[in-house]
């Protein structure tokens, strides 16, 4: 199942733009038109170049132009924002820019090490990403 953000893939061919393809993903089928919920890790595991591979692009990844993430409201508001969309976009942004081969919880610390940042800048209102308990046990949550 894909996650509910829109990643658009623009491949772009010839100097002047003159062809371009827009490849709309990771909406995917869900119970309805709000669930299930999709977290950060589900975001994670997605990746564009397997996207393009199965369109029958995979040769052309040195043309990926970048990606647009999405937040629906119907979910959120201005209460919860912070916690529904930075999580799940810091996770896109590492998967849009390193392509990482390895899974969601090989980047887990890092994960928590930027939601902690931004907490301490006071920049966002954030969501608890994991128990305290698996923060102080690392390694014990999710063997």
């Amino acid at each position: 199942m894909f996650a509910p953000l829109i990643v658009i893939l623009a491949l772009q061919y010839g100097v002047n733009g003159a062809e371009r393809f827009t490849f709309g993903a990771w909406i995917g089928e869900g119970n309805n038109w709000c669930s299930p919920y999709i977290g950060w890790q589900k975001i994670y595991e997605n990746s564009p170049l397997e996207m393009i591979k199965k369109q029958g692009y995979g040769n052309k990844k040195h043309l990926i132009l970048g990606g647009e993430a999405a937040l629906w409201t119907e979910q959120a508001d201005s209460a919860n924002i912070d916690m529904k969309l930075w999580p799940r976009s810091a996770a896109m942004a590492e998967r849009l820019w390193s392509e990482p081969n390895s899974k969601w919880h090989h980047a887990e610390h890092r994960m928590l090490k930027h939601r902690q940042r931004l907490v301490e800048l006071q920049k966002i209102n954030a969501d608890s990403l994991e128990p305290e308990w698996c923060l102080q046990n690392q390694g014990s949550c999710y063997a």
